[in-house]
């Protein structure tokens, strides 16, 4: 799959070197569906082995697009791909963090960081 062709109306997607970063293009990232749908389509790629999601401009995030997370860590774990997350607001943080999800995710601070950390 090629870069440009994911269209995707809730992310976006580019490369940095060889890492695969995805930014939500909404603030209120609430419906799972397309999420989901938009990340397996990631991983149908199979040269894509290293992916960063920021949560840059997120100020509400749905447990279904956590669920959603979740999964995608799943699988990538299982096909021996890393993932790792960055630029979440306190508010976002405190979510993850109540559901333990902190322990589950390597988050980072920004993107920066995230990039560094593979």
């Amino acid at each position: 799959m090629a870069l440009g062709s994911l269209d995707s109306k809730k992310i976006e997607v580019r490369e940095v070197g060889d890492v695969t970063v995805v930014s939500f293009k909404d603030s209120r990232v609430e419906k799972a569906k397309p999420i989901k749908e938009d990340f397996l389509a990631l991983l149908k790629d199979g040269k894509r082995e290293k992916f960063l999601v920021s949560f840059a401009n997120v100020s509400l995030l749905s447990a279904g697009v956590l669920a959603v997370l979740i999964t995608f860590d799943k699988e990538l774990k299982s096909r021996k791909r890393l993932l790792r997350l960055c630029s979440l607001l306190p508010e976002i943080y405190d979510v993850f963090s109540l559901t333990r999800l902190d322990r589950l995710f390597m988050i980072k601070h920004d993107e920066a960081e995230g990039l560094a950390s593979f």
